[in-house]
């Protein structure tokens, strides 16, 4: 290095770098015992808020591509991303329709199956009666 008269000056020799080698004591393993409760119980509390932000979220990251597609085919990012939800709805809603019958006759069915306590469905012949007889 050199001044500003531009001799050399003496570089400042760095000083000792000290680590400290602290154990863990039990304040700090305790306060972050707490902060993992107190955070646990925000996320409970604001669970109303956070479910549904976090889902919508994960849908946006994975709706993403299909939308890309359709801005690729010159299709307006905003109406590719109704028609994209549109389509998900519809698909949902038809497979929900779909299995409504199943659902139902599953629903008629278990008050018969829970007083009759056999173990299997509606073929009993070759049904074994549950361990808890009544």
């Amino acid at each position: 290095m050199y001044s500003l008269d531009s001799s050399p000056v003496a570089a400042a020799p760095e000083p000792e770098r000290v680590h400290l080698h602290m154990p863990v004591d039990v304040r700090s393993a305790s306060l972050a015992v707490l902060a993992v409760v107190a955070s646990v119980y925000a996320l409970h509390w604001a669970s109303a808020v956070f479910i549904p932000l976090l889902l919508g979220t994960m849908f946006s990251y994975v709706l993403s591509p299909a939308v890309d597609q359709l801005q690729r085919w010159h299709i307006p990012r905003a109406l590719g991303a109704a028609a994209v939800l549109f389509a998900v709805l519809g698909g949902l809603g038809s497979m929900v329709y779909s299995l409504s019958d199943g659902a139902t006759a599953l629903a008629e069915s278990l008050p018969d199956a829970s007083v009759s306590g056999t173990t299997c469905g509606p073929a009993r012949s070759a049904c074994s009666a549950s361990s808890v007889n009544r």
